[in-house]
């Protein structure tokens, strides 16, 4: 029997898989309920309170929409007569994809992942690692996973895990989930646009969704399927949700205000992480101690956290803690006292001197830099063309976005004479490195320091 559920961004989600329904209401799944979609965002907007939970649903949504969208636009355009390129077996993986992509999200979504890996270093494991240990871990997930693997006579859990690292033939149903393409980044840019009420990720996405359609590429010794955008009929469509996506980047997800505080959140955890280290206060939670002991936590421990956990401890420790940085910085953050911002220059020589000007107003004020002195380095290119990962010395794969012409064949937007977006690529960027420290010391330096605030 179906489910229908009220989404604000999609109107009705209407579930009739039961294997996705019994993924949903598994207690990992579950769990994103208490772990907000935009971090710490709703200091700043305070509608921002939507969580992983919302965002993964809309995501299965749209995977489900793309599906049925490119099997007819195929067909329409005169694809292989009875055989749509997405069979029933594939729909059915997609949408488990969907529902378990975000499945590895610690508290606070990425900063948890941040403050990881400031004490483990290379040891600790990214969102996606976590998320393929509870593919394969979670007793609840893997039973559910492999009886749909039965029903549909396919190992489930390891089409997932293609799917997830980019592995999955043909490319295009891999591309539903992860690519510049995929409906994880749909689903954020409406919904965080909608829920922000910053209108900038908005846009056109039912058409969108009718110009989706396959193009074979050749890279030998194979050829290539991969999602592509008819660019005759959709090319405008494209360059709205490129164009939103660096918006949502620069005016919500880099807001000065959120990374400010998302800076703070880092900060008061390293802070906690080193006390009970060092032995001067019990660990809150079985993940603080493992990190306290540089080891990584455990699946079962790491599913036991969330945002709220955080947020009461965070408040019990601005009234009680012994330690004076613990409880000021608590007290800071719970009063929504955030830090002020001061953009550094991009000259070297300015850089240092402005970096040394607030290390002095610091040392002044006798707090400890480490805490009260945070760098940030906020980054985003809102189009990846193929170069963008090979001039970082990678091997650049499926980052290119492919449109059709008029007779079908795929060209990269990179090579695209008419798009907005290469017209504008060298302002699509976002780049930009941030000093944060306490507001009242701040104002004694505005004189010096007014053309960085």
């Amino acid at each position: 029997m179906a489910k229908i559920i009220r989404d604000p961004v999609h109107d009705l989600i209407r579930i009739d898989c039961e294997f996705a329904l019994r993924l949903i209401n598994s207690l990992a799944f579950q769990r994103l309920r208490r772990i907000r979609q935009l971090g710490v965002a709703w200091l700043v907007y305070p509608g921002a309170e939507h969580s992983r939970f919302a965002h993964s649903l809309g995501v299965y949504h749209l995977s489900q929409l793309v599906v049925d969208h490119i099997n007819i636009n195929c067909q329409s355009n005169g694809g292989q007569a009875g055989k749509p390129p997405f069979d029933p077996k594939q729909k059915v993986i997609v949408g488990l994809a969907a529902l378990a992509h975000d499945l590895g999200h610690s508290a606070f979504s990425h900063l948890f992942e941040r403050i990881a890996r400031d004490e483990l270093g290379s040891t600790t494991k990214k969102h996606e690692a976590w998320t393929m240990n509870i593919v394969k871990e979670d007793p609840e997930v893997r039973a559910i996973l492999d009886d749909a693997g039965k029903a549909i006579e396919v190992d489930v859990v390891a089409d997932i895990k293609a799917i997830l690292t980019h592995t999955y033939k043909p490319h295009y149903v891999g591309d539903v989930i992860s690519s510049q393409l995929d409906v994880d980044r749909f689903d954020y840019l409406l919904r965080d646009s909608a829920m922000t009420g910053a209108r900038y990720g908005s846009f056109d996405l039912a058409w969108f969704l009718r110009t989706l359609e396959i193009a074979k590429i050749e890279k030998p010794p194979e050829t290539i399927q991969t999602l592509a955008v008819q660019g005759r009929r959709g090319l405008s469509a494209l360059e709205g949700y490129l164009l939103g996506r660096h918006y949502m980047f620069k005016h919500v997800y880099f807001h000065k205000t959120i990374r400010a505080a998302e800076a703070m959140l880092r900060a008061i955890l390293k802070r906690v992480v080193l006390l009970v280290r060092e032995g001067k206060m019990d660990s809150p939670h079985s993940v603080i101690s493992a990190l306290a002991l540089k080891q990584l936590p455990s699946l079962r421990d790491y599913l036991a956290l969330n945002d709220f956990q955080v947020l009461s401890w965070i408040q019990d420790w601005s009234v009680t803690s012994a330690d004076e940085i613990l409880k000021d910085l608590s007290r800071r953050f719970q009063s929504r006292h955030i830090f002020g911002t001061v953009v550094a220059p991009r000259d070297r020589v300015e850089f240092r001197d402005k970096f040394d000007t607030l290390r002095a107003l610091i040392g002044a004020e006798k707090l400890d830099e480490a805490y009260y002195l945070l760098e940030d380095k906020a980054e985003d290119v809102a189009y990846k063309d193929y170069f963008y990962d090979v001039n970082r010395g990678k091997e650049s794969e499926h980052q290119e976005i492919y449109c059709t012409d008029g007779s079908g064949r795929p060209q990269p937007l990179s090579g695209h004479d008419t798009s907005v977006i290469m017209a504008a690529k060298s302002v699509l960027k976002f780049d930009e490195i941030r000093w944060y420290i306490p507001k009242e010391v701040l104002e004694k330096a505005k004189t010096s320091l007014r053309s960085y605030l």
